[in-house]
């Protein structure tokens, strides 16, 4: 049973998997499907509303995988071995507990640091931790997580970490997690799709269940501060789980 995606390097493509009582990071030869390795965690995450298994699709940069289970276990693997590198527990050492609907967001890989969102009731948003070996960098914002992955951009000739929940939109500073601009996004249910990047100050985020998208536009004050505004909203692009493009 899983939820998650594949992420593929060459000849090997590796995923989430939940076999019985254990949750799994398995990565498969792509050409045969063979196992080349396998790693289990005892933990498993099953709801009557959200299913069974992992969800997040693990992110591949250069010769290490990060995955983040449905029960918020951060692992960094060697690429070719499976050889399981470090590993942190994301609710039990915040304090916060398993969202709803499971963790559900793939890690962030920027400027050497690994970007989640962080435990439900945890008091932040965001969690970042030294890719080498996994030593928490900082934590950012304060709003409660979503199941959205958070996104790298450049808007307004700024790089940012997008983050999506359902009181708000916001950009992060990629190396300290400190809120660069903030609008209410006011959904009464689960946010799940990215943000997409529709200009070199725009960017489109999205949700279902009737709430829609919105158009938002950032801009750099003379301060050198940045400003958010809504650009238009429609009611007729609902994107509920999948990435608009």
């Amino acid at each position: 049973a899983a939820w998650s995606g594949f992420a593929i390097v060459g000849d090997i493509c590796v995923t989430q998997e939940q076999r019985s009582e254990e949750e799994c990071v398995v990565a498969y030869e792509l050409a045969t499907g063979t196992q080349l390795w396998l790693h289990t965690d005892p933990t498993r995450y099953n709801t009557t509303i959200a299913g069974e298994g992992p969800r997040a699709t693990p992110t591949i940069a250069g010769n290490r995988v990060f995955t983040c289970g449905a029960t918020g276990i951060l692992n960094c693997f060697n690429l070719h071995t499976g050889q399981l590198i470090w590993a942190r527990n994301v609710p039990a050492e915040s304090g916060g507990k398993v969202p709803g609907w499971g963790f559900a967001s793939s890690p962030l890989i920027v400027d050497g640091l690994v970007i989640i969102h962080s435990a439900d009731g945890s008091g932040h948003l965001l969690s970042a931790f030294h890719a080498p070996d996994g030593r928490p960098a900082w934590t950012g914002g304060k709003v409660n997580p979503s199941y959205a992955s958070p996104a790298l951009a450049t808007l307004a000739g700024v790089r940012q970490v997008l983050a999506f929940t359902r009181p708000t939109i916001s950009g992060h500073d990629p190396a300290t997690g400190a809120l660069l601009w903030e609008l209410p996004w006011q959904s009464a249910d689960v946010v799940c799709s990215q943000p997409v990047v529709a200009g070199s100050n725009q960017v489109v985020f999205s949700s279902a269940y009737g709430f829609g998208a919105k158009l938002i536009e950032i801009t750099r004050d003379a301060d050198g501060k940045l400003s958010a505004r809504q650009v238009w909203k429609s009611i007729r692009m609902k994107s509920k789980f999948g990435h608009l493009f």
